[in-house]
This record gives C-alpha cells, sequence and structure tokens, in this order.
C-alpha cells in the first residue's frame, strides 16, 4: 500500500464519521467552560467549522460568517 496512505475498514480512505451530542447534567451549576464545549459539539456548523475546541471563541461565531480560515 501506499507510503502514509492509512487503510479503514471497506477500503474507506476516512476515518468513521462521529456525530457526538453533550447533555451537560445540572447545567446551571456546571462549569462556564462545559457550557462552552456543549455548545460547540451540539452546533453541528461550529462543530464541523471549527476542528479544534480549543479554536473555539463562542463570541467570535455567528453562523453564515465567514472563519477567516480557521
Amino acid at each position: 500500500h501506499a507510503e502514509g496512505v492509512r487503510h479503514y475498514p471497506a477500503g474507506k480512505l476516512q476515518p468513521p464519521v462521529y456525530d457526538p451530542y453533550v447533555m451537560v447534567y445540572e447545567k446551571p451549576t456546571a462549569p462556564e467552560e462545559t457550557r462552552k464545549m456543549q455548545r460547540w459539539v451540539n452546533n453541528k456548523w461550529l462543530f464541523y467549522s471549527v476542528k479544534d475546541f480549543k479554536d473555539y471563541d463562542p463570541k467570535g461565531y455567528r453562523k453564515g460568517q465567514a472563519l477567516d480560515n480557521r
């Protein structure tokens, strides 16, 4: 096989697709970081646009806005 190409089941070249969903128990007392992560994960537009949570700025994203190569 080609160098650097990872093979996945059924001959796929892409990793499996995951669709996580975060439910916070006792949301009023949850840390702010946890609530931000819930919003990022559960808003699929954000989750698939911003690849890493550490790059997510909840004040910097509005639906339909360009992501400026983030």
